[in-house]
C-alpha cells in the first residue's frame, strides 16, 4: 500500500488524526502533500495507492456532501477511477 495524506497542520490531517485514528499516529511511510489534489493524484497513479483529503466533491458544478446516502448512491465517490 502506498499512503498519501495532507501535511500536518491542515484541517483534514487534524480531523483524520483525531476522529479516524482516535488520536493515534499516522503510518511513518505516509507521503504528505500540501493540497488535496496532490493526495488524489498520488493515490490515483500508484498501484495500491490510498489516501484521504478534504471532504468535498463537486459533480457537474454542484457540491455534494459526504453523507451515507450520497456515498451509497455513488454521488459522493469513496473511490476514484483512474
Amino acid at each position: 500500500m502506498v499512503r498519501f495524506g495532507l501535511e500536518a497542520g491542515k484541517g483534514a490531517h487534524v480531523l483524520t488524526k483525531d476522529l479516524v485514528l482516535a488520536g493515534g499516529r499516522f503510518a511513518t511511510d505516509l507521503s504528505t502533500e500540501r493540497v488535496s489534489v496532490g493526495v488524489l493524484r498520488g493515490a490515483a497513479t500508484q498501484v495500491g495507492g490510498a489516501g484521504y483529503a478534504d471532504v468535498f466533491f463537486r459533480k457537474q458544478g454542484q457540491a455534494v456532501k459526504p453523507g451515507a446516502d450520497d456515498a451509497a448512491s455513488g454521488r459522493y465517490p469513496l473511490v476514484m477511477a483512474q
